[in-house]
């Protein structure tokens, strides 16, 4: 059940998405025969109408992970995972072709659906609208090198699924069962903000400022990733030169 709040969390950060249902994936459909009533181990199919895609995304990338376990393929010299020469490599590059297609028609949407305005201030909410609000600026001043590709957004999308689950599932569920206990008076502001459903889980004021505050104070990850400026810039008022390292 906790990882099931954690993905629609992460998928809220990433897509944005007003509705749930706007990233589930219609098993039913003819382009989809190919996953259908697949049991991939860690995400069984069987009998499912549709999978949410951050479900799916965490289901592919956990097999990906694992392929060094796996005897036959390490024996054949990668050859069947890269090739997709058996059964369960076929379906994870179909699934891989799946996740694509899914993520970019989400991208392509909000794309379309984008009204960039030069002298405004960017105020996105989320990762797919600052990636669209990026590539419009970057053509709207000619700076066509920095466009993030197909290739770059896919990879981003499945990199903060996966890695945000991992870490932020552990530690915020861990801390927050401790914050709970030392500060119960905002045990009974999430609760009274409503616990009763998952959508009322999602939009709970209460549990969100919670869990922020503990991954700010807790962070399973401070050191983990950094970013390199390839310009000088500014942030907050602080000028930071070309090549400087920045730590989250």
């Amino acid at each position: 059940f906790l990882v099931v709040i954690q993905l629609n969390w992460l998928s809220d950060i990433v897509f944005g998405c007003k509705q749930e249902s706007d990233l589930d994936i219609d098993l039913t459909a003819p382009e989809y025969q190919g996953i259908r009533d697949y049991d991939f181990g860690h995400l069984n199919l069987a009998g499912l109408a549709t999978v949410p895609m951050p479900q799916l995304i965490e289901s592919f990338l956990l097999t990906s992970f694992a392929a060094g376990r796996d005897t036959a393929d390490t024996l054949c010299y990668k050859l069947l995972s890269k090739y997709g020469l058996t059964t369960k490599w076929a379906k994870h590059h179909l699934v891989k072709k799946i996740l694509d297609n899914k993520i970019m028609s989400v991208y392509n949407k909000r794309y379309a659906e984008h009204v960039f305005n030069a002298g405004k201030q960017d105020d996105s909410d989320n990762i797919i609208d600052l990636v669209v609000h990026h590539n419009k600026k970057c053509l709207a001043d000619g700076r066509s090198q920095e466009l993030l590709t197909d290739t770059d957004i896919i990879g981003d999308v499945m990199v903060f699924i996966f890695a945000g689950l991992d870490t932020s599932l552990q530690a915020s569920t861990s801390w927050l069962l401790h914050c709970t206990k030392s500060y119960p008076e905002w045990l009974d502001k999430i609760k009274a903000d409503g616990v009763e459903s998952l959508n009322a889980i999602m939009n709970n004021k209460s549990l969100d400022l919670v869990m922020k505050e503990t991954l700010r104070v807790w962070n399973p990850a401070p050191g983990s990733f950094f970013r390199m400026t390839i310009k000088p810039m500014e942030i907050c008022g602080i000028t930071i030169p070309k090549g400087h390292i920045i730590l989250p």
